[in-house]
């Protein structure tokens, strides 16, 4: 058993990690593993072979602080081709640090601890720096079971420690060169070298060993295979053909540098060197050695300042060195120390440092405090002082301010509610108790917020809500664009009442500057009265066929065809265009259009009326901030009537210029006296929208979100019928989810309610139709009854609001229709004459739906001349009918012929649904059978079946008695035809004539 120990100072430690091993038939060179200089011992020692297949002894390290420790150990496999499990222990640990079983695989081996080489040689290594004990250590190499062929023994165990201090301590440099070089005969691998590299101090070695680990070595013995720094050293000593751990005497043969050791097998066929091991034995130099006194003292502002000394009480001069201070262990300050000759001294003051309240610190000053001077003692170069630091108080001050809208990442906008957080922390060391925090706008005390108690270092956010900064939109008339913000300064005041006792009282103010923007996606544009009127008639919404699309590039255009179907009797009360876009280029823009209009008799340039335009702001530097917008034209001297009518728009922008257009909506009243009487509103405008919190609107909610559409009270006084809502909001729609609602004076009428945005659609509610034709139109519109809701007398507002959709509501119509009370409507249905007295008779009756009273008369006019009257004497129920004749007028026939006139109601005593229909004329003519009011061959063969036949019906049966002789004779047949020959040939009829 060999150890090695002295006294050294602890130099610089070189360490070289091995390459992971792998099968080598000519083994593995020897190199340094660990090397530098300790100031205690190098511990060697081995457990040679005894030819079994478990070997186990023991290692008796010496006290000292280990460094580094290796343990060794080697198994003979038979041949490279066998293979087998080994199980390697120590200190009864097998389970960290590599111990434990290993599968050694001779040639196949690759182990990253194995070096394998020549026919099945295994030497193996573990890290046992953290299992080493001082005293007494076992070591156990047992063969588990071979897996291929069969294994041979335990070579041997050897432990390697480096360790500090000790109880012999000595000055010792040392290098640590382990391997596994395969010296044979066969490749051939004669010899080889290991090298100790490094400078060496060769007038202060005293001691010098070279110890050797040889594997299967000598057999014929060698006395000079070995030789260091060239000294040929007597190997006989190596005579063990297993197994053997030897050391060399070299003190005399040490060099400055480049040691090394050569080796070689002599004339043995295998000889394995596994570890070499150079220790140095230094006598102790005269040092020089560095102490420090050091006082501690307040200054005014309460800041501990210390000052020292630096002395070397050693024997030799120190070099510049640094000198430094630790509070808690913490470094703090760094100062240069001059080179000092024995018994000099330096010294020097360290900058003030605050004083934590209440604490006590550890305050430490460190000579030579990187260790560039060797001293003879390393342990006296600091001194330890105990400061008091005063008691502790609160500190309360203002850590943050924050505007924002909603969510702290946002902007506070103009004309919104936003809020200002403000947080106070407890900088202090000592609880504080409940305080107030003030916050101050543009130096005015916006508001005060109470804090609860604060231990030191918690803080507490406070929110101030209902900030509504004024601002102008920033897009203004007709398109002219400027970032709307303005910088405000808010004050935040911690304590602002006084009520805590702080530490410092001068810190409890901080001031930001935060910018407030205009955010133009809030509903920022309602939709203005346009139109109001009273007819009878209807309204019509239609984007005809048309679908979204781009005008990316001036020249380019896009048409869209309406097909209007209006009833045969209605005239266009008025017609506008609305053309709807978006996402115009360049930002900032507002798009550059033509719009024409092609109808039945050519194609004409419209004017354009208005131009709603609406843009999203924010702050300076937001992307895409493009205009969105309604483009309104008046068609109504265009669109007529029914028919097909086609719009085209055009990009005459300059280069560079696009946009893109949602299906273009027309708006159409028409008249028709046929329909309901109505009042009728039209509003329209252009405000883009994006609620529901989302981040790319600036977190605005549905309510600030909500568009409005005024309707002004009506002053028509009938009974209401119903009343119908219609709203148009382009690129809205189509949506589930709950992401745009629709209300009517605050009623909510359902969210989610738009169609048309993606596919057709038509609808009609009693006077309004709303109809989208084409596929992709993104134009979401929604016609509702509203009557329950509707305030009769006042003004209606219809919101549009928007939870998340991202919407432009554009246009908003309402139209009221009206109660037809029940009306009687009297007719004259027939005239006869009496053939009894020639009295004229007639027919009247009621086709209206309310009753006729009785006492109401009637007329009758022969040749526009009024003749006489007749009293009506009863009521007439809608669909009855009453039959009368003037009795008091005998009627003459006058040629050539009579307009027998009779009206209904003449003295207009009753209220009619129509009172134009109230009369009925007949024309009276002499050979007129028919009642046309002209004689011709009809009424020649009329009158001559009533000849052949005196049942035959005719109209006017008197008409055919032309020569007034109460009958019906051929005379008569031939009058006629001479009549409807000529037209000038004069019939004579009676009122008695033929009945």
């Amino acid at each position: 058993m060999v150890a090695i120990g002295t006294i050294a100072m602890v130099a610089c430690l070189l360490f070289c990690t091995p390459v992971l091993a792998d099968y080598n038939f000519d083994g593995f060179s020897v190199e340094t593993r660990d090397s530098g200089i300790v100031n205690g011992g190098v511990f060697v020692d081995a457990i040679p072979c005894d030819w079994s297949k478990t070997l186990t002894g023991s290692f008796n390290v010496p006290n000292g602080d280990i460094t580094w420790a290796r343990l060794y150990t080697g198994v003979f496999g038979g041949t490279e081709k066998h293979q087998g499990w080994v199980n390697v222990t120590f200190n009864d640990v097998y389970n960290s640090n590599g111990l434990g079983p290993i599968h050694l695989q001779g040639e196949l081996d690759t182990n990253a601890n194995v070096w394998c080489s020549g026919h099945g040689k295994h030497w193996m290594y573990y890290d046992v720096t953290d299992l080493v004990n001082n005293g007494v250590n076992t070591a156990t190499t047992a063969l588990i079971n071979a897996t291929a062929g069969t294994f041979g023994l335990v070579y041997g165990i050897v432990l390697v420690v480096v360790y500090e201090d000790g109880d012999d301590p000595k000055n010792i440099q040392y290098w640590i060169n382990d391997g596994s070089d395969g010296l044979n005969y066969v490749t051939p691998n004669n010899d080889g070298t290991t090298y100790f590299n490094g400078a060496v101090d060769t007038g202060s070695v005293t001691e010098a060993g070279l110890t050797m680990v040889h594997l299967t070595a000598y057999d014929p013995l060698c006395a000079n295979c070995l030789q260091f720094n060239g000294n040929v050293l007597d190997t006989s000593i190596v005579d063990t053909n297993d197994f053997e751990l030897n050391t060399w005497n070299v003190t005399g043969n040490v060099t400055p540098s480049g040691n090394d050791a050569w080796y070689s097998r002599g004339e043995d066929g295998y000889v394995n060197v596994c570890n070499a091991i150079l220790t140095l034995v230094s006598e102790p130099e005269e040092l020089p050695d560095l102490v420090v006194e050091k006082s501690v003292e307040f200054n005014e502002d309460g800041k501990f300042v210390v000052s020292y000394t630096v002395t070397n009480i050693g024997g030799s001069e120190a070099g510049e060195s640094t000198t430094c201070k630790y509070v808690d262990g913490e470094l703090q300050e760094t100062q240069d120390c001059p080179a000092l000759v024995p018994d000099e001294s330096h010294s020097g003051t360290f900058m003030p440092e605050s004083c934590p309240c209440g604490a006590t610190l550890n305050v430490t000053v460190c000579a030579d405090n990187d260790d560039v001077v060797d001293e003879s003692d390393e342990n006296n170069n600091c001194e330890v002082n105990f400061v008091d630091c005063p008691p502790c108080k609160p500190d309360l001050i203002v850590t943050d301010i924050n505007a924002y809208h909603y969510n702290t990442i946002s902007p506070a906008w103009f004309n919104l509610g936003n809020e200002i957080d403000v947080t106070v922390k407890n900088n202090g060391t000592a609880s504080a108790g409940a305080s107030n925090v003030c916050l101050y706008i543009e130096d005015l005390l916006f508001g005060k917020l109470p804090v609860p108690g604060l231990d030191p270092g918690d803080e507490h956010t406070v929110t101030f809500s209902g900030w509504k900064p004024s601002g102008d939109d920033c897009l203004q008339l007709p398109c002219v664009f400027d970032w709307s913000y303005q910088n405000y300064s808010l004050k935040g005041v911690a304590d602002c009442d006084g009520d805590v006792a702080e530490s410092n009282e001068t810190n409890n103010e901080t001031t930001v500057v935060e910018r407030v923007c205009y955010n133009g996606y809030m509903a920022d544009e309602p939709l203005e009265n346009v139109a109001q009127g009273t007819i009878h008639g209807h309204i019509i919404f239609t984007t005809g066929d048309g679908s979204y699309g781009a005008l990316n590039s001036p020249g380019v255009t896009r048409a869209t065809n309406y097909d209007i179907t209006l009833p045969a009797s209605a005239t266009v009360e008025r017609a506008q265009l609305n053309v709807y876009y978006t996402w115009t280029s360049p930002d900032h823009a507002c798009p550059d259009m033509e719009v024409s209009i092609t109808n039945a008799t050519g194609t004409y340039d419209l004017s354009l009326e208005n131009a709603y335009n609406d843009i999203k702001c924010t702050c300076p530097g937001a992307m895409y901030v493009k205009s969105w917008g309604n483009y309104v034209f008046d068609i109504t001297d265009y669109v007529t009537g029914s028919g097909t009518y086609t719009v085209t728009v055009e990009n005459v922008g300059s280069t560079g210029h696009k946009f893109k257009l949602a299906a273009p909506g027309i708006v159409l009243v028409y008249e028709d006296e046929s329909a309901p009487l109505i009042d009728y509103w039209i509003n329209k405008g252009a405000d883009l929208l994006i609620g529901g919190r989302r981040a790319d609107g600036g977190y605005l909610s549905l309510e600030e979100c909500i568009n409005n559409a005024t309707f002004p009270a009506s002053t028509t006084t009938k009974e209401v019928a119903t009343v119908t809502l219609g709203v148009v909001a382009p690129w809205g729609g189509d949506t589930t989810g709950s992401i745009n609602v629709l209300y009517f004076n605050g009623a909510e009428l359902g969210w989610d309610v738009y169609n048309g945005y993606s596919s057709p659609y038509d609808e009609t509610i009693d006077s309004i139709t709303m109809s989208v034709g084409g596929v992709d139109a993104e134009v979401g519109v929604a016609v509702t009854d509203v009557t329950a809701q509707y305030l009769k007398g006042s003004a209606n507002v219809v919101g549009q609001g928007d939870n998340g959709d991202c919407m432009m509501p554009a246009n908003a119509f309402l139209v009221v229709a009206y109660e037809v009370p029940p009306e009687a409507d009297l007719e004259i249905s027939e005239i006869w004459k009496c053939v009894e007295n020639c009295t004229i008779c007639y027919n009247v009756t009621n086709i209206g739906s309310g009753t006729a009273p009785a006492c109401h008369n009637t007329a009758l006019y022969v040749d526009d001349v009024e003749v006489a009257h007749d009293h009506v004497p009863v009521d007439l129920a809608s669909g009855e009918s009453y039959i009368g004749c003037f009795n008091g007028y005998i009627w003459t026939y006058t040629p050539p012929s009579d307009d027998i006139t009779v009206c209904a109601d003449n003295n207009e005593a009753v209220v009619e649904l129509d009172e134009t229909n109230n009369c009925l004329t007949n024309i009276w003519m002499c050979g007129d059978v028919n009642g046309d009011g002209k004689v011709t061959m009809s009424d020649v063969r009329k009158v001559f079946n009533r000849y052949l036949d005196p049942n035959y019906p005719l109209d006017l049966s008197w008409a055919a008695d032309v020569n007034c002789d109460g009958k019906v004779s051929m005379s008569d047949v031939r009058k006629v035809f001479n009549r409807y020959l000529d037209p000038g040939y004069g019939l004579n009829c009676c009122c008695k004539g033929v009945g």
